[in-house]
């Protein structure tokens, strides 16, 4: 907790043995702030859930694999129901510097803003980042900025921090929003046109050799993008 404020950490992973283990425990040892740390095991069939419980996790488990769509849903409603005020997001594989938490904290407790993105193009904090992903990032980040209206530097690094009173007021009951990827995306720019105040942060995130997104080229980018282009053209 942090000025009366709860927090919840929320970690979706699918098959992260290996990685699960140190994004919670480092998360521990950084922000004591933190209240709990939640993770969505999406089916994996690996010692995922096993791991992130043994650092101190709580962990809700899905027999399948159904998405990072649903992933998030069944975490918003937890956070809801939780009656938590600040929501954090990290991913699973280790690779979000939770030496940044306490920034993102401070950014909406101390500073005022209602949500918080990590950029990795701020503040001289940028690790060497893969051509491919300066030059799919750059390419989505100019669609979000578009899509909500202000000028974005990193729309993908998935490290955000958010109020959950804002999960209130955003629909994410409509059909067209799949439960793969681009919820996250949505969210944040629903926010952002709703006049929810939004800046960025500086944060890193490491490419480790071990590391590997989960994201398949063509579809899983589509399912990214597709909350962009229905903001730009549709009401």
């Amino acid at each position: 907790m942090y000025k009366g404020n709860k927090i919840i950490i929320i970690i979706p992973a699918l098959n992260e043995e290996g990685k699960i283990g140190n994004t919670v425990r480092k998360a521990k040892e950084k922000c004591e702030r933190v209240d709990e740390i939640l993770v969505i095991n999406d089916g994996s069939t690996d010692k995922t859930k096993e791991e992130a419980e043994k650092y101190g996790a709580h962990v809700i488990s899905f027999e399948t694999n159904k998405g990072l769509g649903s992933a998030f849903k069944t975490a918003f409603k937890y956070a809801q129901e939780k009656n938590y005020d600040i929501g954090i997001i990290m991913a699973g594989d280790d690779q979000d510097d939770p030496d940044r938490l306490n920034d993102l904290i401070e950014t909406i407790v101390d500073r005022g803003y209602d949500i918080v993105h990590g950029s990795r193009y701020l503040g001289g904090l940028r690790e060497k980042v893969p051509l491919f992903r300066i030059i799919t990032t750059k390419m989505f980040t100019w669609l979000f900025s578009a899509a909500a209206m202000r000028s974005v530097t990193d729309a993908s690094t998935g490290f955000k921090a958010f109020k959950v009173e804002i999960l209130r007021h955003i629909d994410f009951s409509l059909k067209w929003l799949e439960d793969r990827y681009g919820i996250e995306t949505y969210f944040s720019i629903m926010a952002i046109k709703k006049g929810y105040k939004f800046t960025e942060v500086p944060v890193r995130k490491f490419y480790h050799e071990t590391g590997y997104s989960k994201m398949r080229p063509g579809i899983d980018y589509w399912y990214n993008v597709k909350p962009i282009l229905k903001c730009i053209f549709m009401k």
